[in-house]
């Protein structure tokens, strides 16, 4: 996770990266427990810079989730300068948002009383999901 709360109003969109662009049961999940919750501001896409990498270089399964602006990618501005602090950058409602998809998400990949996405995967063919794993459409 990295900059899931940031209060930059434009980064509207949580990107979930995965290296290839592909998804795995950590980009399902999260995209399944925000439709759940009515949330539609997640989308996939490919990219290999951060710290998801060496996971799925050693074939475990895994994404970076990373707040952008949508249609054109951008990061904050004070992406890694000395204003990116705690006390002008956090957005309490975009944390509470992104604990609540991403706990969710492992609650259901984790339980084993009931079904979990191994039994009852995300199908790309779902039509409320399909947007997500749109590759023509440029985020």
């Amino acid at each position: 996770m990295d900059m899931i709360a940031t209060r930059w109003e434009p980064a509207s969109l949580m990107y979930i990266n995965t290296v290839d662009g592909e998804p795995n049961i950590v980009s399902e999940s999260a995209i399944a427990a925000g439709a759940r919750q009515g949330n539609d501001t997640y989308f996939l896409s490919a990219g290999g810079s951060s710290d998801h990498v060496p996971f799925h270089q050693v074939g475990i399964p895994a994404a970076n989730f990373i707040r952008r602006e949508p249609g054109t990618g951008r990061l904050e501005p004070w992406y890694h300068q000395p204003e990116d602090t705690i006390e002008i950058n956090i957005s309490l409602e975009r944390l509470q948002e992104a604990g609540e998809i991403i706990g969710s998400a492992l609650f259901d990949v984790l339980r084993k009383e009931t079904p979990n996405l191994n039994q009852s995967r995300v199908r790309i063919s779902d039509k409320k999901l399909a947007p997500f794993y749109n590759k023509g459409h440029n985020l």
